[in-house]
């Protein structure tokens, strides 16, 4: 685009009150002699339509004189006119002509978008005028002029940009919503704005319709600037998946894009999950548990999830976090020695914290627990045993085999069980326990073995200890000697 007249380049021969005006051409009425424009340029291959967008224009109807008119012809190197004359209009070899009283008349090859030659029915301003120039040789020396007629005073004018030769093509489309609607991931399609602009590309001022509903393209209308570039603003979505379509028409027809915007505007929520709320507990696990939601259509961002997310009182603090899934999260406060005393502790949820892939962020909420410390230790294990038992009774302890097999049983869930040996003062580890049943498998050396048992509760209160003496006797008897 070069809009300097200066320039070598420039292209176009001026005339009377003819120039340049930020960039578009401007035409003014003049006292003695018509303004124009005119360019002269070879038909390119691919070339199938020329385009002229008028910007503005002002004709006067003069009183005594004929009214003010705007003339648009293409003529060969002869000087005679390559289109079709205009039905109903004599006297001009012009393929366009616009009068004072908003009368338009233009020849078979030319669309002017809404319009009927010979009515007063012209467009709004701007608008695009196209001419067909597809019965056209390549390389045809071709003269387009713009003229303004005037009749009067100085008063009229005409302003148009974007002269432009293209193919026989429909619009260019394509949008999203504009980066200041987009509340969170740009062009993930998602958003908490309910109401919306959206933004996208077609040609240089071309009229871009909107539908939100399905029924038509009547939810809204922006025209594109001289870039292209055009704005669809005040849309206003429903919760939910928006199923937004635009429409772009030009004399080939039209061009539709269509994309899923979806609106959540719900907040994510956290519950205090462990301890339970409201509840005594009498269990001090080191952290506390939120099951964070959203019931909107975004879902849970959890790269948003940190220390920062919970606020404990009793001069507790959040150390760390677990992230254990499905949006529940454990909040450790005991990793620096913090310890829940007989109280009741307050859990807050830190407004703004949480957020969704929306970008809605959570509200402040506080819910409570009661903590009463356990002291009360686990009883005694009963009913120990081993396998295999070879002994004379099948609970003496006594056994052929080092790889023993110790069980008994516990009158509580949720319990571990250690075993020790106080013979060698070796601890052999930790039980199994399932449900209220425990088992351990040993590799005892030959001798006897008195076995210590104890069990511990969450609390970390200990029982106190069950005993139980293994034989392990490995050596066969012999036959006696000189009897006989």
């Amino acid at each position: 685009k070069v809009s300097d007249p200066a320039a070598s380049d420039f292209g176009w021969t001026l005339r009377g009150g003819a120039g340049v005006v930020a960039d578009a051409a401007e035409l003014r009425e003049g006292a003695m002699i018509n303004a124009g424009a005119t360019q002269t340029f070879l038909l390119p291959a691919d070339a199938r339509r020329l385009r002229i967008t008028v910007l503005d224009a002002q004709l006067l109807a003069n009183v005594r004189n004929p009214g003010d008119a705007v003339e648009v012809a293409l003529r060969d190197a002869s000087g005679a006119s390559v289109l079709s004359a205009i039905a109903g209009l004599s006297g001009t070899d012009a393929c366009l002509n616009v009068q004072a009283d908003g009368t338009v008349w233009f020849s078979s090859e030319v669309y002017l978008e809404g319009a009927t030659s010979g009515t007063s029915s012209a467009p709004s301003l701007p608008t695009t005028i196209s001419i067909d120039l597809s019965a056209l040789a390549e390389g045809t020396e071709l003269t387009l002029s713009v003229d303004l007629i005037g009749f009067g005073g100085k008063t009229s004018s005409l302003r148009f940009d974007a002269v432009l030769l293209t193919d026989a093509v429909a619009p260019p489309l394509a949008f999203d919503l504009a980066p200041a609607s987009d509340s969170a991931v740009k062009g993930d399609g998602l958003t908490n704005i309910q109401t919306v602009t959206f933004s996208g590309t077609t040609d240089a001022y071309q009229v871009v319709t909107l539908d939100l509903d399905g029924d038509g393209y009547d939810d809204g209308t922006a025209r594109a600037d001289d870039t292209g570039v055009f704005s669809l603003t005040g849309a206003k979505l429903v919760s939910g998946a928006n199923n937004v379509r635009v429409k772009a028409v030009n004399e080939i027809g039209p061009t539709e894009a269509d994309k899923t915007i979806r609106l959540d505007m719900t907040r994510p929520t956290g519950t205090l999950t462990l301890p339970a709320p409201n509840q005594t507990t009498t269990l001090d696990r080191g952290y506390v548990e939120i099951q964070w939601s959203d019931a909107g259509v975004a879902g849970l961002n959890a790269a948003t999830f940190g220390v920062a997310d919970v606020t404990i009182s009793g001069g507790v603090t959040v150390d760390r976090i677990e992230t254990l899934g499905g949006g529940r999260v454990r909040y450790w406060y005991g990793d620096d020695g913090d310890k829940l005393v007989g109280a009741v502790y307050n859990v807050t949820m830190v407004s703004g914290q949480v957020a969704d892939n929306a970008g809605n962020t959570n509200a402040v909420r506080t819910q409570s627990f009661t903590f009463v410390p356990d002291t009360t230790p686990p009883n005694v294990p009963t009913s120990l045993a081993i396998t295999p038992d070879t002994g004379v009774s099948a609970s003496d302890g006594i056994t052929n085999t080092g790889a023993v097999v110790l069980s008994g049983t516990v009158d509580e869930l949720n319990l571990r069980v250690y075993l020790f040996d106080a013979t060698l003062n070796v601890s052999l580890g930790e039980a199994t326990v399932t449900g209220m049943s425990f088992s351990a498998g040993l590799n005892l050396a030959e001798g006897t073995h008195h076995l210590r048992v104890t069990a511990v509760d969450e609390a970390g209160n200990i029982s106190d200890p069950a005993w139980f003496d293994v034989q392990v006797d490995l050596t066969a008897p012999t036959a006696a000697q000189g009897l006989f």
